[in-house]
């Protein structure tokens, strides 16, 4: 595979967890949804809603009472009604909210608050978040080192090192980063360009049907469980 065949594979299936990440939170936040009354009381809405803001499939091995103090404090700060002009500016609110709850490190703050941007309207734009899977992907697909736990880094600076990811917004930049890792030899600080650092034909190809299957398996389970009226939340 090429780097371009993995862009395309992102492009064509990789991104469909992502829109399915803010697909949930939007039927979390809609009340009028006519299935809300089958898994989710209209007075508890809101809490739902904040609590899967704060809990997603990165945050699986979180203690139940770390998400709910989280989302308690989201809600009781009004995070979800906040004006806010870009990204930044609610990253650092959720930072500030809801980091010294036992638990939460950098993922779940840029979870939490990518979840609420996508229901606020203020996505990451100018910059792209790095941190866990992200930041381990841009670290094999550089071959470079970092000490940081995030990195915040300008979309700009990183199209001009990878032009074919010039049409995707800078969300879906990390994203990229963090599904396609598995596609590339960790980072050892040798040098060579990207196309070197991609692993031989045959794992590509594992990794492909393996990530394929597991999207597979995850549409079907997320398409299922609104049709049965079962609560998004909480699963």
């Amino acid at each position: 595979m090429t780097f371009q065949d993995i862009v395309d594979f992102y492009k064509n299936d990789g991104v469909r967890g992502l829109q399915f990440e803010f697909a949930r939170v939007k039927l979390m936040s809609d009340k009028s949804n006519p299935s809300f009354p089958n898994y989710c009381p209209n007075s508890l809405v809101r809490k739902c809603f904040l609590y899967y803001c704060v809990r997603g499939g990165h945050q699986y091995r979180m203690q139940e009472r770390d998400i709910y103090e989280a989302a308690e404090l989201l809600q009781n700060n009004n995070i979800h009604r906040g004006k806010y002009k870009d990204f930044d500016d609610l990253y650092d609110d959720v930072k500030k909210v809801i980091s010294p709850c036992h638990g939460i490190a950098e993922l779940t703050v840029y979870d939490t608050a990518l979840r609420l941007g996508s229901y606020l309207g203020v996505l990451p734009n100018a910059k792209v978040y790095l941190t866990s899977g992200g930041l381990e992907g841009y670290k094999r697909m550089t071959n470079k080192f970092y000490a940081d736990r995030m990195l915040v880094i300008d979309r700009t600076t990183i199209v001009s090192t990878f032009p074919v990811l010039s049409s995707l917004t800078a969300y879906e930049i990390e994203d990229f980063f963090c599904v396609c890792k598995d596609f590339f030899e960790k980072a050892n600080n040798t040098g060579g360009g990207v196309n070197s650092r991609i692993k031989p034909a045959a794992k590509c190809q594992q990794v492909l049907k393996r990530k394929k299957n597991n999207l597979h398996d995850y549409t079907d389970w997320y398409i299922q469980r609104i049709k049965q009226g079962i609560c998004v939340t909480h699963g």
